[in-house]
């Protein structure tokens, strides 16, 4: 998700300019992280691949089963700020998914995007809205033109997250020195 690369980014200059560091995030001690390259790393290589057998209900039971690894790294490591807003936009990107079999696009947004590609091929867990969708509103509904993205309100709530989730791990080691007690 491009959006969600852009935000990270932004974030991280805000974050730089208000005293924080990249060696303070990355001296933020993950519990399980493996879970969560695994998770993103099977979703990734099946939507490049898209294998036949990961059609119908086993592409559904693959996606809300390597998403599971996802929440399960957000579970394991919810005492970091941004991590529950994660998991909330997670779950609701996997409730839309198994309520549709997939995740409902509306046309609009693609038009929006200015994706000319079919959504079919968009990968193994994408379909057109209708009148059969379940929770609409969840589905993919943003459309986003300059970076030719769809975003749903999942994927919003879940970016949000880990923006916040970068921006306090980069400023937590700054605003303890600046705070703290004794300090001159």
């Amino acid at each position: 998700m491009l959006t969600l690369g852009v935000l990270v980014v932004l974030m991280v200059v805000f974050a730089l300019l208000r005293g924080g560091s990249l060696e303070s995030l990355a001296n933020t001690r993950f519990r399980m992280p493996w879970l969560l390259f695994a998770g993103l790393g099977v979703q990734l290589a099946a939507d490049l691949s898209a294998p036949a057998w990961l059609e119908g209900a086993a592409g559904v039971a693959f996606i809300i089963v390597s998403n599971l690894a996802v929440a399960t790294f957000l579970f394991l490591n919810r005492s970091y700020a941004g991590t529950g807003l994660a998991a909330i936009g997670l779950l609701l990107n996997v409730l839309v998914i198994s309520a549709n079999g997939a995740m409902p696009v509306n046309p609009r947004a693609v038009r929006d995007a200015d994706i000319a590609e079919s959504i079919e091929d968009a990968g193994i867990k994408h379909e057109i809205m209708d009148e059969d969708t379940v929770l609409p509103w969840l589905g993919d509904t943003i459309g986003i033109p300059y970076l030719r993205e769809l975003l749903s309100l999942g994927d919003v709530v879940l970016a949000l997250g880990i923006a916040r989730l970068v921006y306090t791990r980069m400023t937590v080691e700054g605003s303890r020195g600046r705070h703290s007690i004794g300090s001159a």
